[in-house]
């Protein structure tokens, strides 16, 4: 069996990390306090200044996630499965069969300083980045760090960013200048978003739905305004297409085993999640009232038609959970569904000219995450496989495999 010589249960760690408010306190301290900076520097219209801020908050963010995703069991998994050392057991191509990306980043990945975790770090700022750069798109430089923060301190995206899913939150990021051109808040040149896309197909399993929820608010406008009988035959062809994909493909392979392992995760529906959502509706419901819109105009709008499409796939999702309805599969996606949500909001909430109201969001997010991270409780580091628990020693003083 492939995975005999891992062990088979948490926690994959068992040293090297300890438990350091005051580095991961500090470390989001400094994140609030360059935000704090960037709006200043955007004001006082500095250029310069507003990249410098920008991005010595962007490699904050990536070394925070950096060492306190050390000890999750993610990254000990990929770090084992990445052990140049490991000649005799099977090899990468074995154990990711499907994620060619992974073969041809692993000897890069084993020089950097502690492997997978530093990967993460740059996924996750490169998150973060999205916010900025639509931010900079849109002239509102002094909300760049705020919305930046506002997504990586998501409870919506706790699987994504705290339990260190990097395979697949890259494959959604791939995903991503779809989804903007979808939106019509880019227009890039084809061949980069199909770049992109082909080459999420290669991080991650998941990649194929991603893609397709990605380019929805495209496809469903494009049914809603053309109606004749060759639009649905392209649409049921296209259908027919993807469910073909996904019951004959190594995707449903997967999905089998997910949803023979009994495992789900109830991040989904954690209290801070429910509050999330009671804000973003409450949001939608206060622009709709005082701007006296109807179900007309809200769909007309791709970003609206996006915003209530996510929206009700996260939704479905939770009450997958609840009535547990394939959980084992549906939680798998939330992450995902929960990125293209916010940034959705944040697409309509700028169409709508109202972008003051993410503030509720931003800061019920920002008392969560200062809390958290400031002053974690329940931890045990070294006997669980726990966020915010940090190396203990330096990169190169870590001992690989672990075992």
């Amino acid at each position: 069996m492939i995975l005999s010589a891992f062990p088979a249960a948490s926690p994959f760690r068992v040293d090297q990390v300890m438990e350091a408010p005051w580095l991961t306190g500090g470390l989001v301290a400094m994140q609030l306090a360059l935000a704090c900076w960037g709006t200043w520097v955007a004001r006082q219209r500095s250029r310069v200044l507003w990249w410098v801020a920008t991005g010595m908050l962007l490699s904050t963010i990536a070394v925070f996630f950096a060492v306190a995703c050390w000890g999750t069991s993610d990254v000990a998994k990929l770090n084992f499965y990445f052990d140049s050392a490991r000649l005799s057991g099977p090899s990468l191509r074995e154990l990711l069969p499907f994620e060619p990306v992974w073969w041809w980043l692993a000897p890069w990945i084993v020089r950097l300083p502690y492997r997978m975790s530093a990967v993460h770090g740059v996924v996750v700022a490169a998150f973060a980045l999205i916010p900025v750069l639509l931010a900079k798109s849109w002239r509102h430089q002094p909300w760049a760090g705020w919305w930046a923060l506002l997504l990586v301190s998501s409870p919506m995206l706790r699987g994504f960013f705290q339990n260190a899913h990097s395979r697949q939150a890259l494959a959604t990021f791939l995903a991503i200048p779809l989804l903007l051109w979808s939106l019509e808040v880019i227009r890039w040149r084809p061949w980069l978003i199909i770049g992109a896309g082909c080459l999420s197909l290669g991080v991650h399993l998941t990649a194929l739905p991603t893609l397709l929820l990605a380019a929805s608010p495209v496809l469903l406008q494009y049914v809603r305004r053309v109606r004749d009988l060759k639009t649905y035959t392209l649409v049921a062809g296209l259908a027919v297409v993807v469910v073909s994909l996904l019951c004959f493909s190594p995707l449903a392979t997967k999905l089998q085993a997910y949803a023979g392992f009994g495992f789900f995760s109830s991040y989904p529906i954690k209290p801070a999640v429910v509050c999330n959502e009671l804000l973003i509706v409450g949001s939608i419901a206060a622009i709709w009232i005082r701007q006296r819109l109807t179900w007309r105009h809200f769909l007309a709008q791709r970003e609206g038609l996006a915003l209530g499409l996510y929206l009700m796939c996260f939704a479905g999702i939770q009450a997958s959970l609840i009535w547990r309805w394939w959980p084992q599969v549906t939680f798998r996606l939330g992450d995902t569904v929960g990125v293209f949500l916010l940034i959705s909001l944040l697409a309509w909430l700028r169409r709508r000219q109202a972008l003051v109201m993410v503030v509720p969001l931003l800061l019920l997010n920002l008392l969560v995450w200062v809390d958290r991270a400031g002053w974690p409780q329940g931890l045990a580091c070294g006997l669980d496989d726990d966020f915010l628990c940090v190396p203990d020693r330096w990169p190169w003083s870590i001992h690989y495999p672990i075992r």
